[in-house]
């Protein structure tokens, strides 16, 4: 086998892993979200299994129906990290970091060229040492729960009877 076709083969199993998780996790069929991308069920199905070229109207497309993260799903493929496309689904992860990245070349330009190695290793391991510490924290958890049983007791009532 050439190396190419090794690629083409991992990236296909990459691209299937990540758009299956997903949609599974959205709990639609395949057939739900072919009709909504608007591509026959056939097309979706090879896009789902990684038997076509990557497209990135495919890919917009499909975060758009299952309302999930379009760079997560490139990121998971350029890292071989399928489930990152899941984990970062809802939170949109990958698409801050891009936005962030794209803010931070415009506001500063030729000058980021200046920036040492190790000032971004330092800065971007510190961020992420803090985002870990974030999740790992049960009282974000815990207000979230307390959150949403006050959100219910003030909900109002239905007078209808059962």
């Amino acid at each position: 086998m050439t190396q190419s076709a090794s690629v083409q083969t991992s990236d296909g199993a990459l691209t299937s892993g990540a758009v299956k998780r997903v949609r599974l996790r959205r709990g639609l069929t395949a057939q739900t979200v072919a009709e909504r991308m608007n591509v026959t069920l056939r097309t979706y199905e090879r896009f789902e299994a990684g038997r076509m070229r990557l497209n990135p109207d495919l890919i917009r497309r499909f975060a758009r129906v299952t309302d999930s993260d379009p760079h997560a799903l490139w990121m998971s493929l350029l890292l071989d990290a399928p489930d990152l496309a899941l984990h970062s689904a809802d939170n949109q992860f990958a698409t801050v970091l891009m936005s962030a990245t794209l803010k931070f070349e415009a506001r500063v330009g030729p000058r980021l060229a200046r920036l040492s190695t190790r000032a971004i290793i330092d800065a971007v391991v510190a961020m992420y040492d803090g985002l870990a510490q974030q999740a790992e924290d049960p009282t974000v958890a815990q207000w979230l729960n307390e959150s949403g049983r006050d959100l219910a007791a003030a909900r109002p009532q239905s007078t209808r009877k059962p």
